[in-house]
C-alpha cells in the first residue's frame, strides 16, 4: 500500500566540535490521500513494487479499507566522523500516525 502526502522540510547545517553536521526536520502538512494497493515484485529487499492506483489494501479481506496517514514527523542527524572525512554517522527518528476510520492511529 502507498500513500501520497505533502511534506515541509528544513535543513540545518552546523559545525559541531569542528565537524560538519546536517539536521533534517520534516513534517507532514495535511492528511494524506487514501492509501492505494501495491504489490511487492520478487524480493522485498530489492524495492521492486507495482502500484495499482486502486484505493484499498492487498491484505485478504481488507481490500475495501480506506486508510490514511494522519501525521508524520521526522528528524535526521548526519555527522562527519572526523574533520574532512567522507564517512558520516547518522540517526533518524520518525513518528507516524496512520490508520482507517480513526482506528490504528
Amino acid at each position: 500500500m502507498y500513500h501520497e502526502y505533502t511534506l515541509r522540510r528544513t535543513l540545518i547545517t552546523v559545525n559541531y566540535k569542528g565537524r560538519q553536521a546536517l539536521v533534517s526536520v520534516t513534517k507532514q502538512i495535511n492528511l494524506s490521500n487514501v492509501g492505494k494497493k501495491g504489490l511487492i515484485l520478487g524480493n522485498d529487499a530489492s524495492w521492486d513494487y507495482y502500484y495499482t492506483g486502486e484505493p484499498g489494501t492487498t491484505r485478504m479481506g481488507l481490500g475495501w479499507v480506506k486508510s490514511y496517514i494522519y501525521d508524520f514527523f521526522s528528524i535526521g542527524v548526519y555527522l562527519e566522523t572526523d574533520t574532512g572525512s567522507s564517512v558520516v554517522r547518522s540517526g533518524v527518528f520518525q513518528w507516524l500516525r496512520a490508520g482507517w476510520s480513526g482506528l490504528n492511529s
